[in-house]
């Protein structure tokens, strides 16, 4: 998969802590790496995603549920859109508006 958008991870893991930039950076090899056809693709390597967030997005829990990135894949052209990088509190705001 082609991940559209990592600048956004770049600029929020420099404001982070270690164990944040390896979890996207584990998240990123991931992604890159994956031949994802549709969502059950991805539940199969990430168990905890939850797709269909608010009609389409993915979203991944990052560094033990303490951040929640919200994705948009196209598993046709094999692309991932990185929409935003929320805290629980954050996305459980943004996920109830």
């Amino acid at each position: 998969m082609k991940v559209i958008g990592k600048n956004k991870l770049n600029d929020f893991g420099k404001q982070q802590d270690v164990a944040v930039r390896k979890g996207l950076a584990a998240w990123l090899k991931i992604v890159e790496q994956a031949n994802w056809k549709h969502f059950m693709d991805v539940k199969r390597v990430v168990p905890k995603a939850s797709g269909g967030v608010k009609g389409s997005f993915t979203v991944f829990d990052i560094c033990g549920n303490r951040f929640r990135l919200v994705t948009i894949g196209d598993y046709e052209i094999q692309t991932v859109l990185i929409k935003d990088f929320l805290t629980h509190a954050e996305y459980d705001r943004w996920n109830n508006s």
